[in-house]
């Protein structure tokens, strides 16, 4: 899982000489490299990036998205490592994800 993290955070690296990612894109990609690094040093299993966002980092920008999905094995240890780092959960009508966690 380690070998992941650090993908992440070297492909944050190269997008700033390609200047390819918008900078909000960007700024959750290190939002959960952050993560994912908190939940590898508790011998958590990280989330995986899928949906949108996922192509968003493999064309390097080239289509873009407006959230991310992730997948974990582990959720409540992913819901609770998430609001550790800044995130809440959504409540009240009109909320029909899951897990629909917004930035503070």
């Amino acid at each position: 899982m380690r070998e992941i993290v650090i993908d992440i955070v070297r492909a944050i690296r190269e997008a700033r000489h390609m200047n390819g990612w918008r900078p909000q894109f960007e700024a959750a990609l290190k939002k959960l490299a952050e993560i994912s690094s908190a939940m590898d040093e508790r011998t958590l299993t990280p989330p995986i990036l899928v949906g949108g966002a996922a192509v968003e980092l493999y064309t390097q920008g080239a289509v873009n998205t407006g959230d991310f999905d992730l997948v974990s094995a582990q959720q409540s240890a992913l819901e609770v490592m998430m609001m550790r780092h800044g995130f809440v959960r959504p409540s009240g009508p009109g909320v029909l994800t899951r897990v629909g966690y917004t930035r503070t």
